[in-house]
């Protein structure tokens, strides 16, 4: 019966100190609270639940640049032009690219008649707006064509096919290369330079000599802005142009070589028609002669040379 008593009184002395314990403390807890929140000042509860504020626009006592938009351009293009044409001819190069988020028309039957369809494939790249500045330049060496306007710019328009046609004459028999150069336009601000100049200047004495001096001085750059060029698309072309009967001036040589062995025969045949008499000697000069025509080396005076009347030379 003592020991019953002595463990009921000691199970609720611990009872009564684990009470004791936790209900301190979460007293304790909660004065903290209440201190925290007396100290500080009210805040309203849509102010608690906003969003952070957005991180500072400066680094290092600098304003932070933002980070401009892009847009990306995605547009089908085609580039079509006469193929063949003859020498000091007029002809049409035209560079067409679709609106956004179409396809280009297909070409009428009177385009496919005069124009050979090149090129047909995308134009993809970066810009900074939506409706780019777009040139297009044919490059060419010098004295194969004639253009009216080697360079044009536009700006690429989204809800319509963007043309940049160009008119060319043809002043070589031969095949020529003609280059186009797709290229994106922008403008970039440029700072004020100064750049600093050290000048010598000299100055004759007749007493003591020559005299230099030096004097420094300042060339300022005034700030403003620069367009910058960045090549989308570099095309080479082959044009064939041609002369006289079609044929190029590659062909016209050929032609006039092997053309050599028919002259001589027709001059032989005259000859012989002529009464005149042909010897050996003769005949094997006349194939000589012939042979050296085609193999490109002129020997008209050689060929003329027989013809001539007794006792007269060739001239």
């Amino acid at each position: 019966m003592t020991l019953t008593i002595i463990i009921t009184g000691a199970l609720l002395f611990l009872v009564s100190l684990l009470w004791y314990v936790w209900t301190g403390r979460l007293l304790r807890g909660e004065r903290a609270s209440l201190r925290g929140a007396e100290a500080g000042p009210p805040v309203a509860l849509a102010e608690e639940v906003a969003a952070a504020p957005p991180p500072p626009t400066t680094r290092g006592g600098r304003a932070v640049p933002k980070t401009p938009t892009t847009h990306h351009i995605s547009r089908q293009y085609r580039l079509t032009y006469t193929r063949r044409i003859y020498v000091h001819k007029a002809f049409r190069l035209e560079v067409a690219i679709a609106p956004e988020a179409q396809a280009l028309p297909e070409l009428t039957p009177q385009e496919r008649r005069r124009l050979k369809e090149a090129v047909h494939d995308r134009l993809e790249f970066e810009a900074l707006e939506a409706e780019p500045l777009l040139q297009v330049e044919l490059k060419a060496d010098e004295g194969d064509f004639e253009i009216l306007e080697a360079a044009q710019a536009q700006p690429l328009s989204r809800d319509r096919v963007t043309r940049f046609p160009f008119l060319i004459k043809a002043l070589r028999a031969e095949d020529c290369l003609l280059t186009v150069v797709i290229s994106y336009l922008r403008e970039i601000d440029v700072p004020e330079v100064v750049k600093t100049v050290e000048i010598v200047e000299t100055v004759e004495e007749s007493a003591s000599g020559t005299r230099r001096t030096r004097v420094t001085k300042s060339i300022k750059s005034p700030a403003g802005q620069e367009t910058i060029a960045t090549p989308l698309k570099t095309l080479p072309l082959t044009v064939e142009v041609k002369s006289f009967w079609r044929f190029s001036a590659s062909g016209l040589s050929l032609l006039q070589k092997a053309l050599g062995p028919v002259v001589v025969l027709v001059l032989l045949a005259i000859a012989l028609a002529s009464g005149r008499q042909i010897d050996r000697t003769e005949a094997i000069w006349y194939g000589i002669v012939s042979i050296a025509n085609a193999a490109g080396i002129p020997l008209i005076d050689a060929m003329a040379k027989p013809f001539a009347a007794p006792g007269e030379e060739a001239s």
